[in-house]
């Protein structure tokens, strides 16, 4: 189908804003310049360039729209080389990109380069297309971002699909070994961004990203990526999917293939083991147990063990979905007292999905934190972390729970404390990895980067919880009471409890630090009976109580609370450090020969 001169205009400036939003506005602007136009007029001239690509208007292989804002040209846009005369190639030349302040008066000099791109246009129209595009290039990539895709339906309620597939590229690229993959906090900050791609490459040190788009129709997946060198401007490659929500690791393992390609390595075969197909409801329930589960608040991380016990039910074989409910347990565990009963699941959990992939590294980082609060299996747990270091030593994760599950606990603090850094190199933006990097700096009684790190955090957000209790155990520990005070009642209000916050400064006033002790004591015994166990052993020795406080410890033996892995390292502990019964507890725990 033959263009009109207004439709080929309005392709010339999509394609030299490839990939990038161009408004309807600046559209118009750009192809009638000194005219007063309709936006029907702007439309109709990209139906006419939908029917000259051979694309419907529920596709976007080529030209997507974006409801009320404009369009972007997603497909890939290369340099064709064809042969002269003499055997040779000639270049097709690549006109300057046009001052927006000039708009169109370059377009005269175009009749040369718009008969090549036309040319270029029917290459795009043979069902082979790809396959005439140069594969390779001069140089390797290093580093690459996934910046978060774009979610094309308008409804806010479906960012948990394009979220999640976004972390399940971060995921699957970060098997590339000499890849350099930016963490999913990391680029999560981008997420509806407006910067130029150059900006936010350079902010992340990257040598190209990968943006796109995902839309869904029913079980229908509409998805498109492209892979960008930022440094000279050049759409390496496009790719584009349309199917079931089932097919969708798949296109995910294509990418991952293509990627390596530009890496220039042969990629992991097991990258390939994750394409399995899967229930397109267990998947869809998977994903949204993630998107709780990176929330990281106690109602978020039961919300997100409910999708992934439904994901487990859609699919019984899908081993990512074991691995997520074992984590959900392990962590709802550290904050609630009798904790077995979940603490059995987290191991049912990570064991089957060990079983059905044993290539999995969250799997084996699961298994291993149950091995340490479920069983206090030091030797196990030692296990389990190597596997998945072994597996994938970028894992993130793996590197965390290491630091603070096995090594902190076992007294090895400045283990730990390398550990914990390699966790926050991977992933420089997580405030859990930048929070607990901080306390174990506490944990070695080194106060003053402890409380500089932690401060960091709540400079990123000031209402992070961890952050906020970790640095009122300092202030505690440092005996500086009255901004020990301050930050848990800011605890209360990040806990939308202003009620709650207006007392902790009542109390404090009223009858000082030992005062506000004995109000929670109170309380505590109020809500639950008696001395219940590790809270109430803490609240006992910040009065002054040991005998108490051990009595209380033995009962939160008993009940097997996750905490009391702590016993050898919290500064909370020391006055019972020569105390017979509490080196009996810690060799209770495994944590004493």
């Amino acid at each position: 189908m033959a263009l009109t001169g207004k439709a080929f205009d309005v392709l010339l400036v999509l394609l030299r804003s490839r990939g990038e939003v161009v408004t309807k506005d600046d559209l118009i602007a750009q192809v009638w310049p000194d005219t007063v136009v309709e936006d029907g007029n702007l439309g109709r001239n990209i139906s006419r360039l939908r029917k000259a690509l051979d694309e419907s208007p529920d596709e976007h292989r080529y030209i997507v729209t974006l409801a009320r804002s404009g369009y972007r040209f997603v497909a890939d846009v290369r340099e064709r080389r064809e042969e002269n005369g003499n055997g040779g190639l000639t270049r097709a030349a690549d006109p300057p990109r046009p001052s927006r302040a000039t708009r169109w008066p370059w377009v005269a000099g175009w009749a040369t380069a718009g008969t090549m791109l036309l040319a270029g246009l029917a290459v795009l129209n043979t069902p082979n297309w790809r396959a005439l595009l140069p594969r390779g290039h001069a140089r390797p990539i290093h580093s690459l971002a996934v910046l978060p895709l774009a979610n094309l339906t308008g409804d806010s309620g479906q960012d948990y699909l394009a979220d999640g597939i976004t972390e399940d590229l971060i995921t699957e690229l970060a098997e590339i070994k000499p890849l350099q993959v930016t963490s999913r906090t990391s680029v999560m900050q981008y997420k509806g961004a407006r910067k130029p791609l150059k900006q936010i490459a350079r902010e992340l040190n990257v040598e190209a990203v990968l943006e796109g788009a995902a839309m869904r129709s029913g079980n229908r997946m509409h998805i498109t990526a492209q892979l960008i060198r930022t440094d000279s401007d050049t759409h390496v490659w496009a790719r584009s999917y349309d199917g079931d929500l089932r097919d969708v690791l798949d296109f995910e393992s294509q990418v991952s293939r293509a990627i390596a390609r530009e890496v220039a390595v042969q990629l992991d075969p097991r990258v390939d083991a994750h394409a399995r197909p899967v229930s397109a409801e267990a998947y869809e329930l998977y994903l949204k147990g993630r998107y709780f589960w990176n929330q990281r608040s106690p109602e978020s991380v039961a919300k997100a063990a409910d999708y992934f016990r439904k994901a487990i039910e859609k699919d019984p074989a899908y081993a990512p979905a074991y691995a997520g409910l074992a984590d959900s347990c392990d962590l709802r565990a550290l904050d609630i007292p009798h904790p077995l009963v979940l603490l059995a699941e987290a191991k049912a959990a990570a064991t089957h999905a060990t079983q059905l992939d044993d290539r999995l590294p969250e799997a084996h980082t699961s298994l291993a934190g149950e091995k340490v609060l479920g069983e206090w299996d030091w030797a196990g747990a030692d296990r389990e972390f190597q596997r998945a270091l072994a597996i994938d030593p970028r894992y993130a994760p793996a590197h965390h729970w290491y630091a603070t599950l096995y090594l902190a606990p076992l007294g090895r603090v400045d283990e730990a404390i390398a550990e914990a850094k390699k966790a926050v190199d991977l992933d420089p933006l997580s405030l859990i990895y930048n929070t607990d990097l901080g306390w174990m700096y506490a944990l070695a009684r080194r106060y003053d980067p402890a409380e500089e790190r932690l401060k960091q955090v709540l400079e990123m957000d000031p209402h992070f919880i961890p952050a906020q209790y970790r640095l009122a155990g300092i202030y505690e520990a440092r005996r500086i009471y009255g901004a020990s005070v301050d930050m848990l009642a800011k605890i209360a209000i990040s806990m939308g409890d202003p009620g709650a916050a207006a007392s902790v400064e009542r109390d404090y006033a009223a009858s000082g630090y030992r005062g506000y002790v004995l109000q929670r004591l109170r309380h505590h015994r109020k809500l639950h009976g008696g001395d219940t166990g590790y809270g109430v052993a803490v609240m006992h020795l910040e009065l002054g109580e040991k005998r108490p406080a051990l009595d209380a410890l033995r009962i939160a033996f008993a009940q097997h609370d996750s905490p009391m892995i702590f016993l050898k390292v919290d500064p909370v502990f020391d006055p019972l450090r020569a105390d017979p019964g509490f080196q009996a507890l810690e060799r209770g725990v495994g944590l004493r020969p």
